[in-house]
């Protein structure tokens, strides 16, 4: 009889853990970001350069705007949660050279986007997260520095922190681990242009974000 008790009560353990870790996965099927769509993000003195060379150490202000979906996202890697609509680089104050994004073919002034920002994972223990991992589709930009004209393509990757308590977003952080991008072409300038390039620094929202968990 005691046996069986323990049994019954083993049982009924497990199952009450396995329904509050299903449960726990149920709820945690999405995310959803606040505020506006549309928002401007600036990074002051965002990197370009290359492990190869390390003296290639460009510095450039740059904003990107972008459009954000307020709609529940499934947190499924590869999901679009939006997209960059246009890249400003301040070509005139960057130190170390020049970062450009090119036009579209037959224009002048039209830049190469959007791109897509895409989900990628997690970090954390859930409820409680500690970092959204994202991903740039279609991220492209010339470098010019030392009379070489380097083209870089690629899915740069990053992460928004999140303080973990309110579960709120101040920025979109990078680092040239993260960030490694393949030569697209060499343009032929006054040296050979280095194989990777790297993107390193952080994009600061005008307006913190907060994350729900759905």
């Amino acid at each position: 009889m005691r046996t069986l008790t323990r049994i019954t009560l083993a049982a009924t353990a497990a199952l009450t853990l396995f329904a509050a870790l299903t449960g726990t996965a149920a709820a945690l099927r999405s995310l959803q970001l606040s505020g506006p769509a549309t928002k401007a993000i600036i990074a002051r003195e965002l990197r370009f350069g290359s492990t190869e060379v390390e003296a290639i150490n460009l510095r450039c202000n740059v904003t990107l705007t972008i459009n954000q979906l307020t709609i529940p996202i499934p947190k499924v890697a590869g999901t679009i949660i939006g997209n960059v609509l246009n890249v400003a680089i301040d070509e005139r104050n960057c130190v170390g050279g020049t970062a450009r994004i090119l036009p579209r073919e037959g224009t002048t002034t039209l830049t190469r986007v959007p791109w897509n920002i895409k989900y990628v994972s997690i970090s954390g223990r859930l409820p409680e997260i500690s970092r959204v991992n994202l991903k740039l589709e279609g991220a492209e930009f010339l470098v010019e520095v030392f009379g070489g004209r380097c083209l870089y393509k690629g899915e740069p990757t990053g992460g928004a922190p999140v303080t973990e308590r309110t579960l709120t977003v101040r920025e979109i952080t990078a680092t040239r681990a993260e960030t490694s991008v393949p030569l697209f072409q060499d343009l032929r300038g006054l040296i050979t242009c280095p194989r990777t390039g790297y993107i390193e620094g952080g994009f600061t929202f005008e307006r913190t974000l907060t994350i729900r968990l759905l």
